[in-house]
């Protein structure tokens, strides 16, 4: 053989060698199986199954009693307002992952805080997205009627405003508006036997244009303390309808 075709077939076995050994393989260590690539070393974890995803509490309930889970073999995470675990208590796996076997997620409110919009959005929200208490009634009944006009401050606190509405077909008077109002917005699962009210600061002003009418606004009072209140809540439901189940938040 002629020296170019030793040294092709050198270089086609350095080719082969330096496949073989950048080539990806499976290496166990400790019980554990890994890909390993000349670059990385990853772990080929379990296959375990999608969580299931329900948009209530209940939810959560009604599959532990479908899929026979027992109690002890799990518990509730209440990660925030709006998002429930039912977690694998104890690791089945190699790879010490606990499973998370079903989420709640709450739909988001509708209702937008810390910006003005028109008043009729704004009322319509108040109407459909705010469970109707008395504080709701309150201020719907002080701005449902609101004239054409300038909104009024007053100047004493900076805290009371007073609106000018409409009082039967022609008479004018205005209404006093007293802040932090206590308002229930929908922001949680509607399993609750209430939603948590929290403190809010209402504003309105006149239209930006002339031909505007007013804008008003909502601000959030309470330094969002309502989240603590909530997932309690989500706590004491669990106590009354699974009083098995640990709950954590």
């Amino acid at each position: 053989m002629s020296n170019n075709g030793v040294a092709s077939v050198e270089v086609i076995n350095k080719i082969v060698e330096l496949f073989e050994e950048n080539a990806a393989k499976v290496i166990e260590h400790d019980g554990r199986a890994y890909l390993k690539t000349h670059r990385s070393l990853s772990p080929i974890l379990d296959p375990i199954p999608d969580s299931v995803h329900v948009e209530t509490l209940q939810g959560l309930v009604d599959l532990m009693k479908a899929e026979d889970i027992l109690p002890a073999d799990v518990f509730v995470h209440a990660v925030s307002p709006t998002v429930v675990c039912l977690m694998e208590k104890t690791d089945h796996n190699n790879w010490l992952r606990r499973e998370t076997l079903a989420k709640a997620v709450c739909d988001d409110s509708n209702v937008s805080f810390d910006r003005y919009c028109p008043h009729e959005e704004f009322v319509i929200s108040m109407m459909v997205n705010f469970e109707q208490t008395v504080h709701t009634a309150d201020l719907l009944m002080a701005i449902g009627n609101v004239a054409d006009g300038t909104v009024i401050e007053r100047a004493e606190d900076g805290v009371t405003q007073e609106v000018r509405v409409k009082v039967g077909v022609s008479r004018k008077e205005t209404a006093p508006i007293n802040n932090p109002l206590m308002l229930a917005p929908y922001r949680t699962f509607r399993d609750l036997s209430k939603q948590p009210e929290s403190a809010f600061v209402f504003r309105m002003r006149s239209g930006a244009k002339d031909d505007a009418g007013p804008a008003c606004a909502l601000f959030i009072a309470d330094g969002n303390a309502w989240r603590l209140e909530a997932m309690l809540a989500i706590k004491n439901w669990f106590k009354e309808h699974a009083p098995e189940l640990v709950v954590v938040t």
